[in-house]
């Protein structure tokens, strides 16, 4: 693989029938433009060809090219596929961002202080999280929303965290239950 930036486009899922096809979760905006890439490689840079074959719920199902059986299938699940991101298109400046550019950026409080880096992004189905490790050694998972990270500058390297306001809480624990 180049020395380029890749960008993870799509992981591979469980195979899906027994002649090699298998679930495909593509990460890109429509999700079957990851077919239309060409070649996909994986973390070592070899280079998988896919061929869109349909859907099942929210993934795609792919062949993979010279995967012909499932037992094949199942060793490449859970392979992340990369392509450089000179390949893909470039993002218009309407706070769009691809979620590795997010990575390595230092976070800072609302007075412009460095408190920590984002170490990864991650969404496990309710948004986006960026995962931030703290300058004081601690990982925290902030909500990447335009409430708690309202500037984002890429080209300086850094973005604004402001944490989310704090709950009021009554004295009394518990709730009133009206009979």
């Amino acid at each position: 693989m180049s020395k380029q930036k890749k960008i993870c486009v799509g992981q591979v899922g469980a195979p899906h029938g027994v002649k090699g096809d298998v679930r495909l979760m593509s990460f890109m905006q429509e999700p079957d433009d990851i077919v239309a890439y060409g070649r996909l490689m994986d973390e070592t840079g070899k280079a998988y060809t896919l061929v869109l074959k349909g859907h099942h719920k929210d993934k795609l199902i792919v062949a993979i090219e010279g995967v012909d059986s499932r037992e094949a299938a199942q060793h490449l699940t859970n392979m992340k596929l990369y392509l450089d991101r000179a390949a893909l298109p470039a993002l218009e400046d309407d706070g769009t961002f691809y979620q590795e550019d997010l990575v390595g950026l230092t976070v800072r409080d609302l007075d412009g202080k460095d408190i920590g880096d984002v170490i990864a992004v991650h969404n496990f189905g309710a948004g986006d999280l960026l995962e931030v490790r703290f300058t004081n050694g601690e990982q925290e998972y902030i909500s990447f929303t335009q409430d708690t990270v309202p500037e984002v500058d890429l080209e300086t390297g850094f973005l604004i965290y402001q944490p989310p306001e704090m709950v009021e809480t009554k004295e009394k624990a518990g709730h009133d239950l009206d009979s």
